[in-house]
């Protein structure tokens, strides 16, 4: 039993340490990329859209334009409901979730009191 925690250790250690240096390459980890600098453009951007300068990255211009685009009216499209300020699609689809899985609930307590109870 002893020796095969051992091995089982040993391998689990191994694959870390195989795989540890390539964890961080999708986040450009020490290589040139991973200080990217938004362009003036982007930092006047980021100012109007009221995103703080550290932060100002493409990514976080991209998502800032997708929530004001979607709170606007009469902006409709893949999505757009479900993030805007209305109870709109998103209400509707969770009420009718909570209706079925609570009837199926009160399905199986009302089937649970009235059958017959076995001896042990």
């Amino acid at each position: 039993m002893n020796k095969l925690m051992v091995y089982g250790l040993s391998a689990a250690v191994l694959l870390v340490i195989a795989t540890g240096g390539s964890v961080w390459a999708q986040y450009g980890v020490g290589s040139e990329t991973s200080t990217q600098k938004a362009t003036p453009e982007q930092l006047a951007e980021c100012k109007q859209l009221g995103i703080p300068e550290f932060t100002c990255t493409e990514q976080t211009l991209l998502a800032k334009r997708r929530v004001v685009s979607a709170s606007q009216e009469g902006a409709y499209g893949s999505g757009t409901s479900m993030i805007s300020q209305t109870f709109g699609d998103m209400g509707i689809i969770l009420g009718v979730l909570a209706a079925i899985f609570g009837g199926v609930a009160v399905m199986f307590f009302a089937k649970g009191r009235i059958g017959k109870k076995a001896e042990a």
